[in-house]
């Protein structure tokens, strides 16, 4: 079954109405704070029968499975991890109810803060600023295929006993008439000290690129909220396919790298540090599963596709748009003409005076 959350006052489909950071009936205009209708709805019923029951989806050849739409009972199709959907009948927001429960039900989301009006126009600037992208990507037709998606985050917590043994560099110049004095001092040094990082984000998809995702963080985690799934209708979103285990050797590489930022922190006073030998200890202890906004769009360009993804949060934008052969030709044309141009004007100055 592919749920859809319904007004109570006259059992239409709702919608976070991201400008309004509410949730709202578009049929008799009822404006609900998503606390207040989870209490109305009651959450725990809204999911009761995916939770009581083994899941139903009839799996297709192609990996996509098929629900029954509550609101008109047409088919929605979705693929392996798509948690969140439309009914391509009715267009009613479709949750898939048993892709939030149990290791896969949310411990946290960051709802959406920029909507899709304004992602549009962030996006168009940031498109615009190169100069070789072609005609037709900038074009608000082609970027009305963005498509507001919840991406799955996991977020752990690593204490860290940190032990460093490096060396240290101090130089000192000195000038005396023309001749110039460089002594180098080198100093053993070592760090030892505990450490922490709380939330350490990951995103848990394997389909979005993980550099993308990087590129558009960080995300203010003053907007951390409890899951709900009232922030969900009008957006997609997935469930994790690549679990918590399976990153927890990144997450210790990335602890590393933090680490080395410390040790240079602590080692301003030498003109220079180095590490020679990291006997640190690293435990990720903890970690949580979260729902952050994110504004996708894939776009196919002379038989090559190109992702780019913006913070549903803050707007900041990651993607390397494609380059047009069009405007690339023109530019060599100009070029050219430029070139033809002064070597015109060498030849008539060699010659003495300007060739007609």
């Amino acid at each position: 079954m592919a749920d859809t959350i319904k007004c109570p006052r006259c059992a239409a489909n709702v919608v976070f109405d991201v400008s309004k950071q509410k949730i709202t009936c578009a049929f008799c205009g009822t404006e609900f704070a998503p606390e207040e209708l989870m209490k109305e709805i009651n959450e725990e019923k809204l999911f009761e029968h995916a939770k009581a029951e083994e899941p139903t989806a009839n799996k297709l050849e192609w990996e996509k499975q098929q629900f029954a739409c509550n609101s008109c009972g047409a088919t929605v199709f979705a693929d392996v991890n798509t948690s969140t959907t439309f009914c391509m009948f009715c267009g009613s927001p479709a949750i898939i109810a048993e892709r939030f429960t149990g290791e896969f039900e949310p411990d946290y989301i960051i709802p959406f803060k920029i909507d899709k009006d304004t992602a549009t126009t962030k996006f168009l600037k940031w498109c615009k600023g190169g100069l070789m992208t072609p005609f037709n990507f900038v074009s608000p037709k082609n970027i009305a295929k963005m498509k507001g998606l919840y991406v799955p985050f996991w977020l752990f917590d690593v204490d860290a006993k940190l032990d460093m043994v490096g060396t240290g560099k101090k130089v000192l110049v000195t000038n005396s008439g023309n001749e110039t004095t460089t002594i180098t001092d080198v100093y053993n040094v070592t760090r030892k000290m505990n450490a922490c990082w709380n939330n350490m984000p990951f995103d848990g998809i394997d389909r979005i690129d993980d550099d993308l995702m990087a590129a558009v963080q960080p995300y203010n985690y003053d907007d951390l909220v409890k899951f709900s799934p009232m922030y969900l209708p009008g957006f997609f979103s997935e469930k994790y396919d690549v679990s918590a285990e399976d990153l927890t050797n990144r997450v210790v590489y990335r602890s590393k790298e933090y680490a080395k930022k410390i040790f240079k922190e602590y080692t301003t006073e030498y003109n220079s540090s180095t590490i020679s030998q990291d006997n640190s200890e690293y435990n990720v202890y903890d970690h949580d599963y979260a729902l952050f906004p994110v504004w996708f769009l894939r776009y196919k360009y002379l038989g090559k596709t190109y992702e780019f993804v913006m913070n549903g949060q803050t707007g900041e934008v990651a993607g390397i748009p494609p380059q047009s052969i069009v405007k690339k030709i023109m530019a060599s044309a100009v070029v050219l003409a430029i070139a033809a141009v002064i070597v015109k004007i060498i030849v008539s100055l060699m010659l003495g005076g300007f060739v007609g």
